[in-house]
């Protein structure tokens, strides 16, 4: 079973509620899945596909709370990713705001763009089209 964050938890259960049935097809690269496909139970070929941006790892508290705090421990003693837990060690920096200098960079909307095609590339190459 895939653990996963708060945020995709509701984008899982919004496609359960449409009437999809979750299919283990999930890409898998270092521990972090990329995709959950979701397929659809009445039209079997038709797949939505959820992108999971985030790990349970950055909420604890929520997770530990749906779980419960013995699921929690399990699930952080055998599977919590040994990168997340030495980041989670090291001491906290000061935050900084970055500027975004349009004369310089892409757009706004060229990034965005930049990106979607980015995901688009995942899903094609692990679902196909």
């Amino acid at each position: 079973h895939y653990l996963c964050d708060p945020h995709t938890a509701v984008a899982v259960a919004a496609a359960k509620k449409l009437g999809c049935l979750c299919v283990d097809e999930s890409s898998s690269r270092g521990g972090t899945h990329l995709a959950q496909a979701i397929q659809s139970k009445t039209s079997p070929q038709r797949k939505v596909v959820i992108i999971a941006t985030a790990s349970p790892c950055k909420f604890e508290e929520a997770v530990t709370i749906a779980l419960g705090k013995e699921s929690w421990n399990k699930w952080k003693t055998n599977f919590f990713p040994s990168r997340a837990q030495q980041t989670m060690d090291l001491e906290e920096v000061e935050p900084f705001h970055y500027h975004w200098d349009h004369s310089r960079y892409a757009t706004l909307k060229e990034v965005q763009s930049m990106w979607t095609d980015k995901m688009m590339h995942i899903v094609t190459s692990n679902f196909g089209e």
